[in-house]
């Protein structure tokens, strides 16, 4: 897959950096409307061509974050505006009722503090985007704790590119395999909530979760 994406880059780059950024953008964009698009890699590689092309870092890094904030604020308009009954009709692992009600367990919880985090948990952050808007997230704070997210999560690969551009492809692997193990672990956690809560609800006298 890296080295698809390299290639793209490269082709890109062939083009003019106009391309590149605009690359940068949509894939950003549309790895939240449809994961699990690898636009972590897609960010790094092309930071690792800006840098490498002496490009403005600058530009490509607000096309990263601007790409990613703008997909975020749909999904989380699709969760305040359809509500609840998104995720009643579908059946996946992470879209459906019980995992909603994780997702606002965690907003009752820990605030929009979650939000916070939200780039750091691959696999899921789809859901809590949609989870936000469910939960009826203040839009201000949507686009402030998201846009921190987004450019604290996106300073790590740049820096990244950056620090270990001798030694890119390890970094790219090294990123595939944190994006793996946050979802697997994110998968596991949840069955065992499911688990647990369903276990709770067969008890005489248990409450329901």
């Amino acid at each position: 897959m890296a080295e698809k994406i390299d290639a793209q880059i490269a082709f890109l780059a062939s083009q003019g950096a106009f391309w590149i950024y605009l690359f940068l953008f949509f894939s950003s964009f549309i790895e939240n409307l449809f994961p699990p698009y690898p636009s972590d890699v897609v960010a790094l590689t092309g930071a690792y061509f800006i840098y490498t092309a002496q490009l403005s870092i600058a530009l490509g890094f607000v096309m990263v974050v601007i790409g990613g904030l703008s997909s975020v604020m749909i999904l989380y308009f699709l969760g305040r505006n359809k509500g609840v009954r998104f995720f009643q009709k579908n059946r996946g692992p992470f879209l459906n009722m019980e995992y909603l009600e994780k997702i606002k367990s965690w907003f009752g919880r820990y605030g929009e503090k979650v939000l916070l985090v939200s780039r750091f948990m691959a696999g899921i952050r789809t859901v809590i985007a949609l989870g936000a808007g469910v939960g009826g997230v203040r839009t201000g704070k949507m686009v402030a704790y998201s846009g921190i997210s987004f450019i604290l999560w996106n300073l790590v690969l740049f820096s990244l590119a950056y620090l270990f551009r001798t030694n890119f492809e390890a970094v790219v692997r090294f990123i595939e395999v944190y994006s793996t193990t946050v979802l697997i672990s994110a998968v596991l956690l949840m069955a065992g909530w499911l688990i647990y809560s369903r276990l709770r609800r067969k008890k005489p006298g248990g409450k329901q979760i």
